[in-house]
This record gives structure tokens, sequence and C-alpha cells, in this order.
């Protein structure tokens, strides 16, 4: 299999797949940013909808640091997150939504918002 390498050699660190990193390449060019939508009423009530689209993936580029994992014994809050994951691994493939619609009229305005996400690393496997 081909593999690009992620530093230099004598690093040691595990390659990563081109097809990963092409992935990211094209995602990267692609990425629709922000979406705007507004709504001509032909008064002075003004109505806008935004919408952010963004998805972002990583992985591990090297192994578990044990001075970072069991420091002063058994923390999960911070062990799971280290220990997890091996080298290699990809550690987030999160998709993130945001939208918000705006009202306004003269001196009043109205903002309702909402934002929505998914990392398939974490929800594998898992039922809902």
């Amino acid at each position: 299999m081909n593999k690009a390498y992620v530093g230099s050699p004598s690093q040691r660190q595990r390659a990563l797949p081109r097809k990963h990193l092409m992935a990211i390449a094209v995602a990267t060019l692609t990425s629709a940013g922000a979406m705007a939508f507004e709504v001509d009423t032909d008064s002075d009530l003004k109505v806008r909808w935004d919408n952010s689209i963004k998805y972002t993936s990583a992985w591990r580029t090297g192994s578990a640091d044990m001075s970072v994992a069991n420091q002063n014994g058994a923390q999960p809050n911070t062990d799971f997150g280290d220990l997890n994951f091996s080298s290699g691994q990809q550690i987030n493939d999160r998709f993130d939504l945001l939208s918000e619609l705006d009202v306004s009229y003269h001196n009043f305005g109205l903002r309702i918002s909402g934002d929505a996400w998914n990392d398939s690393v974490y929800t594998k496997g898992k039922a809902g």
C-alpha cells in the first residue's frame, strides 16, 4: 500500500495511507463553508437564514504518552482519551451543522439558532 509519511522518517512515526491524505485534501478543497439565504419582503421586515457546515477528520500520529496517562492513578477523563487510540488510528470523524434564523422589524429582532453534530468514531457500534 502506498503511504505518505508525517514528519521525517527518522522520527519513526506511523504513516497515514494515501487514500486518507487524499480524502483530507478533497474535503478541504470542496468544503462549502457558510451558506446564507435572505428573504426579500419589500418592507421593513428582514429575514435571514444562515447555515454553516463543517467536516473534521484527524488521526493519531504517535503512541500514548504514559507521562499524561496514569499521572496520579486512574484518571478516566484523561486516560480514556489517551489510551483508546493507537498510532495511525482515526480519532475524529466529525460532521457539524450550525443554523441561524434572524428576523428583524425596525428596532426589534429575534434570533433562533441550533446546532447538530456527529462524530462516527465515537458512535460506531452504539444503538440510537
